[in-house]
């Protein structure tokens, strides 16, 4: 959904910078926006458009801005999607590999699989291990949540103000409608303004850079934690692995060989 938000948008742009939608088609396009933002990001999206619409910064540069965001949110979605993947086979592997050792010793004639079903004490056996397999599913589900959540850009409003400033806003007024829309100071987004004024040069670029650095490193931190999440799946499962290892494996053929030698 976001990559194709985000080509879209490109393409739009283009047609708005080569004259090739009426002013009409401009206002219908940015009327969707509007309405598509309240929609789907009523507490994200939708208050950064207001600011845009204080300023009037132009339908150009806002479909510009909206298509880096999108990119960037794709660009997360795929680095979860890639995690969830990989930590979901995982997940599967250690959840049945208790199961596939039972069968595996079934077939080597320890005959675990006929414990289970005809011994009564079997059942039993059964119905924990059946639990501790649901149980390490839950946990495994839970672990993946984790970081099915797509972050914020924490980088849009360092490029709003880019563009406001761009586009001949003063610093001032840009500040003051940051302020009006997020209801006080943003710290994080003032305090680079002024990094950026105190370093001189042009305060717009350095916002920009500012803004995909930060994005950089947000999705270099999704990007670690994807890849942490199937290490760190091993030790929860691990607990719900061992009993059930031996509740499969260990407990038939003690009881076995104990029946065998006619101690019960």
């Amino acid at each position: 959904m976001y990559l194709t938000l985000a080509n879209e948008l490109e393409e739009f742009r283009a047609d708005v910078k080569c004259g090739l939608v009426s002013p009409e088609q401009v206002n219908r396009k940015y009327r969707e926006l509007m309405l598509w933002g309240g929609a789907h990001f009523s507490a994200y999206l939708s208050l950064r458009m207001t600011f845009t619409t204080i300023l009037g910064i132009s339908v150009s540069s806002l479909l510009t801005l909206l298509a880096t965001h999108f990119a960037f949110a794709w660009s997360i979605q795929r680095k979860i999607n890639q995690g969830k993947a990989a930590s979901e086979v995982t997940g599967h592997l250690l959840r049945w590999l208790p199961w596939l050792a039972l069968l595996g010793s079934q077939l080597v004639g320890l005959h675990t699989i006929t414990f289970l079903i005809y011994q009564p004490l079997g059942w039993l056996v059964l119905a924990l291990s059946v639990a501790l397999t649901f149980a390490a599913g839950v946990v495994a589900k839970r672990f993946v949540r984790r970081i099915e959540q797509v972050e914020p850009d924490p980088g849009l409003w360092l490029s709003l103000m880019a563009v406001a400033l761009r586009e001949g806003v003063g610093i001032n007024r840009a500040v003051a409608a940051l302020r009006q829309v997020t209801g006080g100071p943003l710290a994080e987004v003032e305090t680079e303004v002024l990094r950026a004024m105190a370093d001189g040069g042009s305060v717009a670029r350095r916002l920009e850079s500012a803004a995909v650095l930060k994005r950089e490193q947000a999705l270099a931190a999704k990007e670690q934690q994807v890849e942490r999440l199937p290490i760190k799946l091993l030790l929860p499962l691990g607990l719900f692995l061992i009993p059930q290892f031996v509740l499969l494996l260990v407990v038939p053929v003690i009881v076995s060989t104990l029946q065998a030698a006619q101690v019960f």
